[in-house]
């Protein structure tokens, strides 16, 4: 037996119900009380109250308190559709910048589906689509204004490309529930397309995606164009330009040489990019030539003289250097 809290109907005296009686009289005034009926209208009356408290939560953005509310009204009502999507939409703005909790909304929303009468999923199921979007959405532009600005080793761009397949993973869902948002699939297009894109850092560090990856984000792009443009036929997706992996592009050789591609400069790439970066001093070094060179060769303009200096007086030195030391076989 427990006892529920509840109002007398006639006199409106506070009472304790126990919840195992079908007919109790009221301590007050002597009224017959039917225990369903009372506490049936009590629960209905906490559960209004509730939803309002949890309504002007998240309206303030105070999204662990309107989870805590939700919550509460699912202790009453565990088929409460509603509460269950006020839960998921709270639960993932309750999100940090290292974990998105769209896994979380995903489970919070099927419950709420599994409670919705036939007549009403599918608008239910827009409503969470379009909810993930918006989540999705504000969520990648704050990560990448966090992560690429701190972006300085690989083990934290590893981390926001987790971000990222796990948004992407998110969006797929929403779309899969709302197939006529082609916004969702927009923005799974530029996420894989900023992924295949890669950043730099102001070291001259490259950070990208491997090939297999690279593969699978390319197949994502072409499957979501081709539904984007089954309903809008003038629609291009965002080219990919990976200029930023020759944002560290070594200048004074590229220059030199003519071509980024060129075997001396890939194996001084290399060189920077696998020993110099390793080391405090290496990065200082190459700040500093990223700094000075673009503004010495400016200057130089397109001076054969220049070029043959560049080669004989630095290059070719240090190139025969790294070939002496077997750096070509070792990189």
């Amino acid at each position: 037996m427990a006892f529920k809290p509840a109002n007398c109907p006639k006199c409106g005296g506070s009472l304790q119900i126990p919840d195992d009686k079908d007919i109790v009289n009221c301590m007050y005034c002597g009224e017959s009380i039917v225990v369903r009926e009372v506490l049936k209208v009590q629960t209905q009356a906490n559960l209004e109250n509730l939803f309002r408290l949890a309504d002007s939560a998240a309206e303030a953005n105070n999204n662990q308190e309107a989870y805590n509310y939700y919550t509460q009204i699912l202790e009453y009502d565990g088929r409460n559709a509603d509460a269950w999507f006020g839960k998921a939409v709270s639960k993932g703005y309750c999100s940090n910048l290292i974990s998105p909790l769209t896994k979380e909304m995903i489970s919070s929303f099927e419950r709420c589906f599994e409670c919705v009468p036939s007549k009403d999923l599918q608008s239910y199921k827009n409503n969470a689509g379009n909810k993930i979007l918006d989540f999705c959405t504000m969520y990648f532009d704050a990560a990448k204004q966090h992560w690429i600005s701190e972006i300085v080793t690989l083990d934290l761009w590893t981390k926001f490309i987790v971000i990222c397949d796990v948004l992407i993973e998110g969006l797929d869902k929403a779309y899969s529930w709302n197939p006529h948002n082609v916004n969702i699939a927009k923005l799974i297009i530029n996420i894989c397309s900023f992924m295949i894109s890669g950043v730099s850092s102001d070291f001259g560090e490259l950070f990208g995606v491997t090939p297999e990856a690279e593969s699978k984000l390319r197949q994502n792009i072409d499957q979501y164009t081709a539904i984007i443009r089954g309903k809008d036929k003038n629609y291009t997706p965002p080219i990919i330009d990976k200029q930023l992996d020759k944002q560290g592009a070594c200048y004074i050789a590229t220059y030199v040489y003519g071509d980024y591609d060129y075997p001396d400069v890939k194996l001084l790439r290399k060189f920077r990019d696998r020993i110099l970066l390793r080391f405090k001093f290496g990065k200082k070094f190459v700040e500093f030539y990223y700094i000075v060179s673009p503004v010495l060769l400016r200057y130089a303009g397109d001076s054969d003289l220049l070029k043959l200096c560049f080669k004989i007086c630095i290059l070719k030195p240090l190139i025969s250097l790294l070939l002496f030391l077997r750096f070509d076989k070792s990189l």
